[in-house]
């Protein structure tokens, strides 16, 4: 039995303008702030794809939820360290603890009553969907019970309805995904469960058009992209594979194979597609367009030439590897600032020493 939302969602959102919902804390507000600053807010696919993104180890998370809860006895009424104890918490898996912080922010607000801001409210919602939606995710038959899942959309839509002034586009594609993996049937092998990544792309853009929102062909992408760089999909091949059909259809070929070729090493890793009815060989990830041909319709494939898809191999072998050496230089540096003590939260010179260094081009 399918259980569709996608329209509840829609619907509640038809008052709503464009808006966000996904894990907020420190990190976010600082990662949002520099993409503004750096790229009026669109996401970098290239570096999503490729894993150019800040990653960090299981420490910082561990020393900013020991401080966050002594801070938050002490300054009870600091509604943000609620958020940053429920994000750290959600970081290192521990989902029920999460979901206690925010029990405890919950409860906090309404004593504040008045005192408490919209983005308060907001990010209490965005946070509470978050969480719910990755214990949802880790149960060892999450298609049989989806209480978490459904208690994952009601949160997000709540946080969309309080806040619909959004941050660029991740969120309302959290949602799309959410309502996407509703609409999952129980039976992988049912009617309507096959084509999935077309699914979600027809989903998608019946909530740009229930939002009233422009057509803009890249929206879905970085709105993906950003679930990858902000969010906790950086090993999902379902997320690559949506990237790798999308970018096809959108004709950005060469973005196209980048995330073929990323969700091809996901899997090789032994990882395998969260929603049943993914199809697994690369070859099935790219639908054929539709063209007019003598006033008939038929399909046709456009693919890169074998010069251009080396070229793309190349680049994404290189950026890879620099992607993943940065990360290692990266974590070594922050072990060797935090084990002393010291972190980014409490000592403003903790990046003092450190080089970013520069990803690989990508080819013309």
């Amino acid at each position: 039995m399918k259980r569709n939302t996608f329209i509840l969602s829609a619907l509640s959102l038809l008052s709503a303008r464009w808006a966000k919902a996904c894990a907020w804390d420190r990190d976010t507000i600082i990662a949002e702030s520099r993409l503004k600053k750096e790229a009026g807010g669109r996401f970098d696919i290239v570096s999503a794809i490729v894993g150019y993104f800040d990653r960090n180890p299981p420490l910082y998370y561990e020393m900013r939820l020991k401080r966050v809860d002594k801070e938050s006895m002490s300054t009870p009424d600091n509604l943000a360290l609620y958020d940053d104890g429920g994000v750290a918490a959600d970081r290192l898996g521990k989902s029920d603890i999460a979901l206690q912080w925010m029990q405890r922010k919950k409860t906090r607000m309404l004593l504040l009553g008045d005192k408490t801001t919209k983005e308060d409210r907001y990010r209490y919602y965005a946070n509470l969907g978050t969480f719910y939606a990755h214990k949802w995710l880790k149960q060892a038959a999450p298609f049989q019970d989806r209480s978490d899942l459904q208690k994952a959309i009601e949160s997000v839509n709540a946080a969309l309805q309080v806040n619909p002034d959004g941050h660029f586009s991740r969120e309302v594609y959290q949602m799309v995904l959410l309502d996407w993996l509703n609409d999952q049937s129980d039976d992988p092998d049912a009617p309507g469960t096959r084509w999935p990544t077309g699914r979600f792309f027809d989903m998608a853009n019946s909530m740009r058009k229930a939002l009233k929102r422009p057509y803009d062909p890249m929206a879905v992408f970085e709105g993906l992209s950003g679930l990858v760089i902000l969010g906790a999909a950086w090993e999902s091949p379902d997320v690559f594979i949506l990237l790798t059909e999308g970018l096809y259809l959108a004709d950005k070929h060469g973005l196209s194979e980048l995330a073929s070729l990323r969700a091809q090493e996901i899997l090789a890793s032994g990882r395998k597609p969260f929603y049943p009815a993914m199809p697994l060989k690369a070859e099935e990830w790219r639908t054929p367009k539709l063209v007019q041909n003598e006033g008939r319709q038929t399909r046709t494939w456009t693919v890169l030439s074998e010069p251009d898809k080396l070229k793309i191999r190349q680049f994404f072998e290189a950026a890879r590897k620099a992607a993943e050496t940065r990360q290692i230089q990266r974590t070594a540096f922050m072990l060797s600032k935090l084990e002393k003590g010291e972190h980014p939260d409490t000592h403003a010179d903790f990046w003092t020493g450190w080089s970013e260094p520069p990803m690989p081009k990508y080819p013309e």
